[in-house]
């Protein structure tokens, strides 16, 4: 009677144990994949710009700025290689923002479906406004490689993923990227129209305002003519205000008030 008193407490104390691990697993389980997202944005229409953020595999969302093309490697027919993705993200070298791990696991598990998403046509939507690029990296065992999955284009050009994984991904990204945007503003140390002292939404506005009364294709000379020529080539809120107009010009509501017959 003993051993079968025994033999049933061992058994309880297994089946809590595996219990106990099973639960746990999930929370312990770890993204293998180092290079997860990225926000680019490149111009080269007033010198060369290369600037923009990663995402990791630990959830930390870390920008970069890249000061030659020497210095970049571009996806070859949108593949990259494991140690060139990794030399571009060797550039990333401040953390901006650490994504929670449940946020991240659910955003990653979006990948392969992202992967396998319909791409639309590209179509111009500016000149001079560079491209700014939203992209997640999936892994194709049969090439080797990683694919740099396409989000949403904006800027020059515009395309998106039409995948509903890619949708929520790519809203997702845009969100934390006024982070990004934020926290370049953050780093000017003065003028007239960027200012860090103002706040998301004043700094928005702003953007928002000389963006309407601007043709695309006399940006830079109206930019001149502003005097904010300066602050664009040279400061961060510049570059900050470039990737904010690449993305903003994504509205499509945005797009068909500057496209239409009366600005162009």
């Amino acid at each position: 009677m003993k051993t079968i008193v025994y033999l049933l407490a061992f058994e309880v104390i297994i089946a809590s144990s595996c219990s106990r691990t099973a639960n746990k697993a999930p929370q312990d389980s770890r993204i293998e994949q180092r290079v997860l997202f990225q926000l680019s944005f490149v111009n080269y229409a007033w010198g060369y710009q290369n600037r923009g953020w990663f995402i990791d595999n630990e959830g930390m969302m870390k920008a970069y700025h890249v000061a030659g093309a020497e210095y970049w490697i571009r996806p070859d027919s949108g593949y990259i290689s494991v140690d060139d993705l990794l030399s571009n993200y060797a550039q990333a070298d401040k953390i901006i923002y650490k994504i929670p791990a449940n946020e991240l696991r659910q955003k990653y598990g979006l990948i392969t479906a992202a992967a396998l998403g319909e791409i639309s046509e590209r179509t111009r939507s500016a000149y001079d406004a560079g491209l700014v690029q939203f992209s997640c990296y999936w892994w194709d065992q049969d090439r080797g490689m990683f694919k740099e999955v396409l989000l949403s284009l904006s800027g020059d050009w515009s395309q998106i993923n039409l995948s509903p994984a890619a949708i929520e991904l790519d809203s997702w990204l845009k969100r934390l990227n006024q982070i990004y945007v934020d926290s370049l503003a953050a780093q000017n140390k003065g003028g007239s129209f960027f200012r860090p002292d103002r706040r998301r939404s004043e700094f928005a506005e702003g953007c928002h305002k000389h963006v309407l009364n601007l043709r695309p294709r006399l940006i830079p000379t109206a930019f001149y003519s502003l005097d904010l020529g300066r602050e664009l080539r040279e400061t961060p809120a510049g570059s900050a205000f470039l990737v904010w107009y690449g993305v903003f010009l994504s509205s499509n509501s945005l797009n068909q008030r500057i496209l239409s017959p009366k600005f162009t």
